[in-house]
């Protein structure tokens, strides 16, 4: 992903900016649209409740009127200040005398209502006027507004609503039509109005001051509310302002940090003289170093290219025994993988390259991707190729070494047969027996390497079986007169030790043949060859026959078979036990030759031993 210039950096902190003055801008719009909201509605709610309070005046001082109306008026003690009423002067009984001698004068519901709107007028601070435009008294002629209400009554309106200031005082004033009624003709008859007219009008006058006192407080509040909103949603936008400065901060310092690790890592990886590869699950190359890049710039791409575009120059995914996909293999098996794929270069020439892919893991356990390492292994695989054909011909050259060493001890064997032919002493030919089956001995290993898969080892076993059949043909023994036995472990001996060995048997077990059963006697010889499982084995030879004859010293005697296998046993550097009980029994330890044994190393001869051995 590209990184943000400087200049795109500072376009952003522009932005900032002008967002944060913008939402300022919303807010104290939102809050100022809200606070004229509750304003307003709290004007509102308060001209409506106003209303409610003059409707309920109006109200009552109908309830009363009507209460006045249906009893044909109240009589009461004539005062000053409610003298005979001259309007009812037709009325044969509005003065009346009490039997005690009070005077009484009928007070009509109008008149009634008006003295009480008028004498408690001030105590309760609502005015109502009772008025008409036929009044019976001039002091009830309307006023201009009341003068328009009674005439939009006649047109059928039934409410007159008007905020307005009474002196210099806000006031609402509310007027309702009154309608004639049966009990008002007593008083108004004689004008003409008949039931259900509407006879004028009262109007209900109520200051408004303790109203707007409550509103103005209602409006302290909202605005104090609506003040501490604004502070605080200001001191929001300014932290955040100031919050993502900081962030920005960071974040431009963890970009720093971050792409000097990334040039760190490109430097690492650029010194490394194998192309290096990180792929990832969809294939693409997400880092390269330069050996990998080539001639080719694929920073420049506006995507990262597909490891089988950047490597093989193919539209699709490496298949098959020439393109393994090693990232496939990985996401198979989720371990590392080593493959080799087989490529030309542009003058068709064979290339090999070895590839070695390890899995990058995503924190749930699979596969994300993989490292990939390759390295030119043409010269590598020339080389092993030339060198497999030399150890051919080397095989080849030893096979045939072999096989002319067999052949040449073949004929030295024959001609050993032939000469001792034309020999009449009985010890001589039995020397000359003896020379043979020691050339054979030697002779049949040769065979059997020569025949071998493995020019260093052979099956001990099946040599030790065929060479003591030999012996056995030679001395005309049959199988029902003494039997074999023999117990070979697998072990490795290389042919410096094999050939000292088979020659020991060779001359044991002719030993055994030739003195432990005399005269037709039968018994069994035992050939074992055992792992110690301590880098040494040991060779047994022994036989129930005879046993050795009083005082024998291997180390001291005339015979040649022994002298021979007493220097083959220090030419291996073998540790020998004699034991003459119940027969003969000769027990060699030695070293395997792998190991480094205590006189010499194995396949090696001690110094002067083929001379000994010669000599003998």
């Amino acid at each position: 992903m590209k990184k943000p210039s400087p200049k795109d950096r500072k376009h952003l902190k522009a932005l900032w900016v002008a967002y944060a003055l913008v939402s300022a801008l919303c807010l104290t719009l939102a809050l100022g649209g809200s606070l004229a909201w509750n304003i307003h509605k709290a004007k509102r709610e308060s001209g409506k409740l106003a209303i409610q309070v003059a409707r309920a005046n109006f109200n009552k001082d109908q309830a009363f009127r009507h209460w006045g109306t249906q009893h044909g008026g109240v009589y009461v003690p004539v005062t000053e200040h409610t003298p005979p009423n001259p309007n009812l002067s037709h009325v044969p009984e509005r003065d009346i005398t009490t039997p005690s001698g009070r005077s009484l004068t009928l007070m009509n519901p109008a008149y009634m209502l008006k003295q009480l709107m008028e004498d408690y007028e001030e105590e309760y601070g609502i005015t109502g006027h009772i008025t008409s435009l036929k009044p019976l008294r001039k002091e009830n002629a309307p006023d201009k507004w009341e003068t328009e209400a009674l005439r939009s009554f006649e047109q059928g309106n039934e409410e007159t609503i008007e905020f307005t200031e009474i002196n210099g005082e806000p006031h609402l004033r509310l007027m309702r039509p009154m309608t004639t009624q049966k009990g008002c003709l007593k008083c108004h008859g004689h004008q003409g109005y008949r039931v259900g007219d509407i006879r004028g009008g009262v109007s209900i006058a109520v200051p408004l001051r303790g109203y707007f006192s409550i509103f103005r407080q209602e409006v302290r509040s909202l605005m104090i509310t609506h003040g501490v909103l604004w502070a605080f949603g200001m001191a929001s936008i300014v932290f955040g302002f100031f919050h993502l400065g900081r962030n920005e901060k960071m974040r431009i310092l963890s970009e720093k940090k971050l792409e000097e690790k990334e040039k760190f890592l490109q430097t690492v990886i650029d010194g490394i003289a194998e192309p290096v590869m990180l792929i990832g699950s969809d294939y693409s190359v997400r880092l390269l170093n330069l050996a990998a890049m080539g001639d080719e710039d694929y920073t420049a791409l506006a995507e990262p290219p597909k490891c089988y575009q950047l490597g093989h120059d193919r539209d699709t995914p490496c298949d098959g025994e020439t393109h393994p996909c090693p990232l496939d293999q990985v996401s198979l098996t989720g371990e590392p993988v080593s493959m080799v794929h087989k490529h030309s270069d542009r003058n068709g020439n064979e290339r090999y390259v070895e590839v070695l892919a390890s899995p990058l893991y995503r924190d749930d356990g699979t596969v994300e991707g993989i490292i990939e390492v390759s390295r030119d292994i043409t010269k590598r695989i020339s080389a092993e190729r030339h060198l497999l054909r030399s150890l051919r011909d080397k095989e080849m050259l030893i096979k045939e070494i072999h096989h002319r060493v067999k052949n040449n001890l073949m004929v030295i064997q024959s001609l050993l047969r032939l000469q001792s032919r034309q020999i009449r002493d009985d010890a001589d030919k039995e020397m000359f027996a003896e020379s043979e089956s020691r050339v054979r001995a030697m002779s049949m290993i040769h065979e059997r390497l020569y025949r071998s898969g493995d020019l260093s080892t052979i099956d001990m076993p099946e040599y030790i079986n065929s060479l003591a059949l030999a012996l056995f043909q030679n001395y005309r023994v049959q199988d029902s007169d003494v039997s074999l036995s023999v117990e070979i472990d697998n072990l490795a001996l290389d042919i410096e030790t094999i050939i000292p060995c088979g020659l020991i048997i060779n001359e044991m077990v002719s030993n055994s043949l030739k003195y432990a059963f005399p005269e037709g006697r039968k018994g069994e010889i035992g050939v074992t060859l055992r792992d110690n499982s301590d880098a040494t084995c040991t060779l047994s030879v022994s036989d129930n026959g005879i046993g050795l004859p009083e005082g024998f010293d291997i180390h001291n005697t005339p015979s040649l078979g022994m002298q021979i296998i007493t220097a083959l046993c220090d030419q291996i550097g073998a540790r020998m036990e004699v034991l003459g009980k119940e027969g003969a029994t000769f027990r060699m330890t030695f070293s395997l030759p792998d190991m480094e044994p205590g006189k010499g190393e194995p396949g090696k001869p001690v110094d002067g031993q083929d001379e000994k051995i010669a000599e003998t």
